[in-house]
Protein backbone atom coordinates (compact mmCIF):
# COMPACT_ATOMS: atom_id res chain seq x y z
CA UNK A 1 0.00 0.00 0.00
CA UNK A 2 1.77 3.19 0.90
CA UNK A 3 5.36 3.18 2.04
CA UNK A 4 5.40 6.09 4.79
CA UNK A 5 3.00 8.10 7.18
CA UNK A 6 4.66 11.31 4.95
CA UNK A 7 3.57 9.34 1.55
CA UNK A 8 0.44 8.62 2.50
CA UNK A 9 -0.99 11.53 4.15
CA UNK A 10 -1.09 14.98 2.66
CA UNK A 11 -3.56 16.34 5.24
CA UNK A 12 -1.25 18.34 6.86
CA UNK A 13 0.30 15.18 8.10
CA UNK A 14 -0.31 14.31 11.61
CA UNK A 15 -0.10 17.62 12.82
CA UNK A 16 -0.63 18.51 16.51
CA UNK A 17 -0.80 14.73 18.14
CA UNK A 18 -2.68 15.10 21.83
CA UNK A 19 -3.84 18.28 23.21
CA UNK A 20 -4.36 18.03 27.47
CA UNK A 21 -7.54 18.35 29.43
CA UNK A 22 -6.67 21.97 30.57
CA UNK A 23 -5.88 22.62 26.59
CA UNK A 24 -2.57 22.80 27.23
CA UNK A 25 0.41 22.15 23.87
CA UNK A 26 3.17 20.50 25.22
CA UNK A 27 6.29 20.97 22.71
CA UNK A 28 6.69 17.52 22.41
CA UNK A 29 2.76 17.45 21.37
CA UNK A 30 3.32 20.30 18.92
CA UNK A 31 6.18 18.89 16.76
CA UNK A 32 4.89 15.63 16.42
CA UNK A 33 4.93 14.61 12.46
CA UNK A 34 4.84 17.25 9.86
CA UNK A 35 6.22 20.40 11.45
CA UNK A 36 3.01 22.90 11.11
CA UNK A 37 -0.34 23.99 12.80
CA UNK A 38 -3.26 22.27 11.65
CA UNK A 39 -6.21 24.16 11.89
CA UNK A 40 -9.98 23.88 9.82
CA UNK A 41 -12.40 25.57 7.83
CA UNK A 42 -16.18 24.95 9.33
CA UNK A 43 -17.49 25.71 5.36
CA UNK A 44 -17.50 22.79 3.14
CA UNK A 45 -15.28 24.19 -0.12
CA UNK A 46 -17.03 23.63 -3.52
CA UNK A 47 -14.59 21.43 -5.57
CA UNK A 48 -16.16 22.99 -8.82
CA UNK A 49 -14.95 26.35 -7.95
CA UNK A 50 -13.51 27.85 -11.20
CA UNK A 51 -10.07 29.93 -10.90
CA UNK A 52 -8.04 32.36 -13.33
CA UNK A 53 -5.39 30.99 -13.62
CA UNK A 54 -2.07 32.53 -12.26
CA UNK A 55 -3.86 34.42 -9.35
CA UNK A 56 -2.26 33.35 -7.01
CA UNK A 57 0.76 35.60 -5.57
CA UNK A 58 2.81 35.08 -2.20
CA UNK A 59 1.71 32.78 0.62
CA UNK A 60 3.66 31.99 4.11
CA UNK A 61 5.08 35.66 3.65
CA UNK A 62 0.90 36.84 3.63
CA UNK A 63 0.78 35.56 7.03
CA UNK A 64 -0.32 37.76 10.26
CA UNK A 65 3.06 38.40 12.10
CA UNK A 66 1.63 36.80 15.40
CA UNK A 67 1.59 34.39 17.71
CA UNK A 68 -0.61 31.23 17.24
CA UNK A 69 0.38 29.10 20.19
CA UNK A 70 0.31 30.78 23.59
CA UNK A 71 3.25 28.33 24.40
CA UNK A 72 5.20 30.54 21.94
CA UNK A 73 7.37 33.00 24.18
CA UNK A 74 8.54 30.00 26.56
CA UNK A 75 9.60 27.84 23.33
CA UNK A 76 11.36 31.16 21.97
CA UNK A 77 12.93 31.22 25.13
CA UNK A 78 14.15 27.65 24.84
CA UNK A 79 16.05 28.68 21.34
CA UNK A 80 13.00 26.60 19.03
CA UNK A 81 13.15 29.35 16.39
CA UNK A 82 16.38 27.87 15.23
CA UNK A 83 15.50 24.35 15.83
CA UNK A 84 12.43 24.14 14.68
CA UNK A 85 12.04 27.02 12.15
CA UNK A 86 9.13 25.69 9.78
CA UNK A 87 7.01 25.71 12.64
CA UNK A 88 7.90 28.29 14.57
CA UNK A 89 8.30 30.65 11.98
CA UNK A 90 4.52 30.10 10.78
CA UNK A 91 2.92 29.04 14.55
CA UNK A 92 4.99 31.99 16.47
CA UNK A 93 6.42 34.14 13.90
CA UNK A 94 5.79 37.28 16.73
CA UNK A 95 8.17 35.40 19.36
CA UNK A 96 10.72 34.47 16.78
CA UNK A 97 11.02 37.97 16.02
CA UNK A 98 9.50 37.12 12.15
CA UNK A 99 7.39 40.43 11.42
CA UNK A 100 10.39 42.29 9.48
CA UNK A 101 11.18 39.12 7.98
CA UNK A 102 7.87 38.51 6.75
CA UNK A 103 7.71 42.30 5.23
CA UNK A 104 10.63 41.62 3.49
CA UNK A 105 9.85 38.15 1.87
CA UNK A 106 6.45 40.28 1.34
CA UNK A 107 8.31 42.30 -0.65
CA UNK A 108 10.07 39.61 -2.59
CA UNK A 109 7.45 37.72 -3.50
CA UNK A 110 5.48 40.25 -5.13
CA UNK A 111 8.65 41.25 -7.18
CA UNK A 112 8.98 37.40 -7.62
CA UNK A 113 5.31 37.50 -9.13
CA UNK A 114 5.75 40.53 -11.09
CA UNK A 115 8.28 38.72 -13.20
CA UNK A 116 6.58 35.73 -13.16
CA UNK A 117 3.56 37.46 -14.91
CA UNK A 118 5.66 39.46 -17.51
CA UNK A 119 8.21 36.33 -18.04
CA UNK A 120 7.43 33.25 -20.28
CA UNK A 121 5.83 30.33 -18.76
CA UNK A 122 7.46 26.94 -18.58
CA UNK A 123 5.69 23.61 -18.48
CA UNK A 124 6.31 20.40 -17.06
CA UNK A 125 4.41 17.64 -18.95
CA UNK A 126 3.64 14.33 -16.91
CA UNK A 127 2.88 11.79 -19.37
CA UNK A 128 0.61 8.72 -18.53
CA UNK A 129 -1.66 6.35 -20.00
CA UNK A 130 -4.82 8.54 -19.77
CA UNK A 131 -2.87 11.30 -21.16
CA UNK A 132 -0.98 14.74 -20.45
CA UNK A 133 -1.12 16.70 -17.37
CA UNK A 134 0.12 20.29 -18.23
CA UNK A 135 1.76 21.61 -15.02
CA UNK A 136 2.34 25.56 -15.13
CA UNK A 137 5.67 25.95 -12.91
CA UNK A 138 5.38 28.49 -9.97
CA UNK A 139 9.24 29.24 -10.12
CA UNK A 140 7.99 32.50 -8.57
CA UNK A 141 6.96 30.37 -5.62
CA UNK A 142 8.95 27.86 -5.46
CA UNK A 143 12.08 28.24 -6.80
CA UNK A 144 14.42 25.60 -5.91
CA UNK A 145 11.92 23.08 -6.02
CA UNK A 146 11.49 23.93 -9.41
CA UNK A 147 14.62 23.87 -10.22
CA UNK A 148 15.19 20.39 -9.01
CA UNK A 149 11.78 19.46 -10.62
CA UNK A 150 13.33 20.64 -14.14
CA UNK A 151 17.25 18.91 -12.85
CA UNK A 152 15.14 15.70 -12.76
CA UNK A 153 13.66 16.18 -16.21
CA UNK A 154 16.94 16.44 -17.51
CA UNK A 155 18.84 13.74 -16.00
CA UNK A 156 15.89 11.48 -17.25
CA UNK A 157 15.11 10.58 -13.72
CA UNK A 158 11.26 11.36 -14.04
CA UNK A 159 10.46 7.35 -16.29
CA UNK A 160 10.77 5.50 -12.58
CA UNK A 161 7.73 8.12 -10.88
CA UNK A 162 4.30 7.05 -10.97
CA UNK A 163 1.16 8.06 -9.45
CA UNK A 164 0.07 5.89 -6.30
CA UNK A 165 -2.83 7.55 -4.13
CA UNK A 166 -6.25 8.72 -5.88
CA UNK A 167 -8.71 10.48 -3.83
CA UNK A 168 -11.85 11.61 -4.83
CA UNK A 169 -14.22 14.33 -3.79
CA UNK A 170 -15.53 13.96 -0.16
CA UNK A 171 -19.34 13.99 0.25
CA UNK A 172 -20.75 17.38 1.32
CA UNK A 173 -20.86 17.46 6.01
CA UNK A 174 -17.72 14.47 5.82
CA UNK A 175 -15.85 15.68 7.86
CA UNK A 176 -13.06 13.66 9.18
CA UNK A 177 -10.95 12.99 13.18
CA UNK A 178 -9.19 16.39 12.51
CA UNK A 179 -12.47 18.44 11.78
CA UNK A 180 -11.65 18.82 8.10
CA UNK A 181 -13.44 17.72 4.87
CA UNK A 182 -13.21 13.98 4.32
CA UNK A 183 -12.39 11.48 3.63
CA UNK A 184 -11.53 10.84 0.67
CA UNK A 185 -9.19 14.07 0.34
CA UNK A 186 -9.61 14.98 -3.58
CA UNK A 187 -6.27 14.97 -4.46
CA UNK A 188 -4.10 12.47 -7.12
CA UNK A 189 -0.99 12.20 -5.46
CA UNK A 190 2.76 10.55 -7.49
CA UNK A 191 6.27 10.37 -6.13
CA UNK A 192 9.59 11.53 -7.99
CA UNK A 193 12.59 8.91 -8.03
CA UNK A 194 16.59 10.11 -6.98
CA UNK A 195 14.59 13.61 -5.40
CA UNK A 196 17.03 15.48 -3.04
CA UNK A 197 14.76 16.90 -0.14
CA UNK A 198 14.38 20.84 -0.01
CA UNK A 199 13.25 23.47 2.63
CA UNK A 200 9.77 24.89 2.79
CA UNK A 201 9.61 27.23 0.49
CA UNK A 202 5.87 29.85 -0.36
CA UNK A 203 2.74 28.01 0.45
CA UNK A 204 -0.48 29.97 -0.33
CA UNK A 205 -3.39 28.49 0.67
CA UNK A 206 -4.39 25.41 -1.59
CA UNK A 207 -6.64 25.71 -4.40
CA UNK A 208 -7.97 23.79 -6.79
CA UNK A 209 -5.51 23.02 -9.46
CA UNK A 210 -2.83 23.34 -6.75
CA UNK A 211 0.68 21.50 -7.23
CA UNK A 212 2.21 20.69 -4.01
CA UNK A 213 5.46 19.29 -2.50
CA UNK A 214 4.89 16.90 1.08
CA UNK A 215 7.42 17.82 3.51
CA UNK A 216 10.72 17.98 1.39
CA UNK A 217 9.59 15.91 -1.17
CA UNK A 218 9.76 13.70 -2.86
CA UNK A 219 6.03 12.85 -2.74
CA UNK A 220 3.69 15.14 -4.07
CA UNK A 221 0.00 15.80 -5.03
CA UNK A 222 -2.54 17.74 -7.06
CA UNK A 223 -5.34 19.36 -5.03
CA UNK A 224 -8.63 17.93 -6.64
CA UNK A 225 -10.32 20.86 -4.21
CA UNK A 226 -9.41 23.61 -2.68
CA UNK A 227 -7.93 23.14 0.90
CA UNK A 228 -8.15 26.21 3.13
CA UNK A 229 -8.38 23.79 6.17
CA UNK A 230 -4.59 22.75 5.44
CA UNK A 231 -3.18 26.45 5.91
CA UNK A 232 0.12 26.92 4.83
CA UNK A 233 1.16 23.56 5.18
CA UNK A 234 2.67 22.81 1.47
CA UNK A 235 4.49 24.35 -0.98
CA UNK A 236 3.06 24.99 -4.23
CA UNK A 237 5.09 24.39 -6.47
CA UNK A 238 2.73 24.31 -9.84
CA UNK A 239 -0.74 24.68 -11.33
CA UNK A 240 -2.71 22.56 -13.19
CA UNK A 241 -3.87 24.24 -16.74
CA UNK A 242 -6.74 21.39 -16.95
CA UNK A 243 -8.10 19.13 -15.14
CA UNK A 244 -9.66 16.51 -17.38
CA UNK A 245 -6.82 13.64 -16.84
CA UNK A 246 -6.49 14.23 -13.27
CA UNK A 247 -10.34 13.82 -13.29
CA UNK A 248 -10.45 10.98 -15.08
CA UNK A 249 -7.60 9.09 -13.00
CA UNK A 250 -9.55 9.92 -9.93
CA UNK A 251 -13.10 8.73 -10.90
CA UNK A 252 -11.98 5.68 -12.90
CA UNK A 253 -9.36 4.05 -11.63
CA UNK A 254 -9.93 1.31 -8.89
CA UNK A 255 -8.48 2.26 -5.36
CA UNK A 256 -8.12 0.29 -2.17
CA UNK A 257 -9.11 1.71 0.83
CA UNK A 258 -6.32 1.68 4.16
CA UNK A 259 -5.60 3.38 6.92
CA UNK A 260 -2.13 5.18 7.41
CA UNK A 261 -2.32 5.62 11.72
CA UNK A 262 -5.97 6.57 12.10
CA UNK A 263 -6.58 8.07 8.62
CA UNK A 264 -8.16 6.39 5.98
CA UNK A 265 -6.37 6.46 2.56
CA UNK A 266 -7.13 5.40 -0.91
CA UNK A 267 -4.06 3.92 -2.52
CA UNK A 268 -4.12 3.03 -6.57
CA UNK A 269 -4.96 -0.76 -7.11
CA UNK A 270 -2.37 -0.69 -9.77
CA UNK A 271 0.29 2.56 -9.70
CA UNK A 272 0.14 5.13 -12.97
CA UNK A 273 3.93 5.48 -14.13
CA UNK A 274 4.62 8.67 -16.07
CA UNK A 275 7.08 10.24 -17.75
CA UNK A 276 7.95 13.99 -18.06
CA UNK A 277 9.49 16.60 -20.38
CA UNK A 278 10.22 20.62 -19.99
CA UNK A 279 8.14 22.55 -22.52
Amino acid sequence: MCRSKAACCPLVLFLLAAWTVSARIDREDAFVGYSELYAVSKDHVDPEKKREPGDIQSGSSQQACNDLESACGDWAAKGECEKNPDYMQTSCAKSCDGCARATLERMRAEQRYAAYLEGPKEHLVVATSHGEIRVRLRSDLAPQTVTQVKSLVNQNQCRASSFHRSETYPKPGVIDMYGGPGPPYALLQGSFRQWKAVHKEEAPLVERGMVCLIQGGPDWFVALSSHHEWLHGFTVWGEVDNMTVVEHIVTTEPVRKGHSGQVTVSSLVNPIPYTCHIE
